[in-house]
């Protein structure tokens, strides 16, 4: 007999897990909607934010307030050199598309390799960690999954904020539905596409800020999260946002769900498939439109 109570147990886990994958995805989609660039390297950015955060926190002993302003700070920059001295060039001689492809996908074995030389292979844990539960009505659910999950919401509300209100959210938007048509405009877009390089590599940073708690890490892990990250950006349509945290939502949720009717471990085949059979029936994912990459 099914367990109402475990039902929405799993439906609410399921979805602060799909918070976390929509702050995961949106750096992806941010990209590619805006330079229509595909960042092989995001799941290695997300798992170097955990190596880099917890570093910072454990060895320097540097107090949390001042930690995670100067921890968004340096994934900023890195984000600007990273566009600078690797994406710029070949934007500009206008062969972005494939090259960028192979640009990150060597940069995410440079990452992997990197981390691998400095930490080693052996799991990584944050020092992060909120112990306890929140129990309500026979419901159990950790403080830090809870935690983690509201921050991603209020990332995440920020974020659409910042694209709404802002003078460079607004340039962001117009860039990304028309780029020729924002220069003429006077918007510069190659500055423009600075700042959401560096966005898209912070929002990364504070993904893997928050999954740090709950998981360990390895350097390994960087195509793990990058498979959850293409998969709610595709479920959700290439560079919609909404789209993209619709699909987190969804996909946080049938895997969770899916623990009903097969083992864990094949929890992670069921989000693949519910991107093929979304893909089948709408190739252009739930929101998106029809683009040539």
């Amino acid at each position: 007999m099914l367990d109402i109570t475990l039902l929405i147990q799993q439906i609410i886990n399921g979805l602060l897990l799909g918070c976390l994958y929509g702050l995961m995805g949106l750096g992806l989609a941010l990209i590619f909607g805006v330079m229509r660039v595909v960042n092989f390297a995001h799941g290695a950015m997300i798992v170097m934010g955990v190596y880099i955060l917890s570093t910072l926190y454990i060895w320097f002993n540097i107090p949390i307030i001042l930690l995670i302003p100067l921890y968004l700070f340096m994934f900023f920059i890195l984000g600007l050199i990273i566009n600078k001295c690797l994406l710029e060039y070949p934007r500009l001689r206008g062969s972005e598309g494939d090259t960028s492809l192979i640009i990150t996908y060597a940069l995410s074995i440079i990452l992997e390799s990197t981390m691998l030389s400095i930490w080693g292979a052996y799991p990584f844990s944050s020092g992060f960690r909120i112990e306890g539960t929140l129990s309500f009505f026979g419901i159990s659910i950790g403080l830090q999954r809870v935690t983690s999950s509201v921050i991603a919401i209020f990332g995440i509300i920020i974020l659409f904020l910042f694209l709404k209100l802002s003078m460079i959210g607004k340039a962001i938007r117009a860039v990304s539905q028309n780029a020729p048509l924002a220069w003429t405009l006077g918007i510069n877009a190659h500055r423009i596409y600075k700042i959401t390089f560096g966005l898209s590599v912070v929002l990364a940073a504070v993904a893997g800020w928050l999954l740090a708690p709950m998981y360990a890490m390895t350097p390994y892990q960087g195509a793990y999260y990058l498979t959850k990250s293409f998969a709610v950006v595709i479920i959700g349509g290439m560079g919609n946002l909404i789209g993209t945290i619709l699909a987190a939502l969804l996909l946080g949720t049938v895997e969770s769900l899916s623990v009903f009717v097969i083992k864990g471990g094949f929890r992670d085949v069921i989000g693949l498939l519910l991107m093929i059979v979304i893909l089948f029936f709408k190739h252009e994912g739930l929101l998106g439109k029809e683009v040539r990459v």
